[in-house]
């Protein structure tokens, strides 16, 4: 016996508006960086030198260090990328 709200999935599934609801879902489960955030992840992206050139130059300004980063740099990544996923996807489909 088949659960009475089998048939609802099914069409939701089928319904052509699945995809731009799932785009939304995609935008919604990105978390905003900040500037200095999006900043870090470039520097990294160069090397350790670039990012800790970044942090030294930047320190009385952003409060940074080398241990917080580290810390936290797997998961601004993660984010970013997800940023650059969700830019890509919506340039295509202009």
């Amino acid at each position: 016996m088949r659960p009475p709200f089998a048939h609802i999935v099914c069409v939701g599934f089928a319904s052509p508006g699945f995809a731009a609801g799932d785009s939304q879902l995609a935008a919604s489960s990105c978390k905003p960086l900040t500037h200095v955030q999006r900043r870090v992840v470039e520097k990294a992206d160069q090397g350790v030198d670039a990012l800790r050139d970044y942090v030294f130059v930047t320190r009385a300004i952003h409060q940074l260090d080398m241990m917080e980063i580290a810390a936290k740099l797997d998961g601004w990544r993660v984010e970013a990328r997800c940023a650059e996923r969700l830019a890509d996807a919506a340039a295509t489909r202009r």
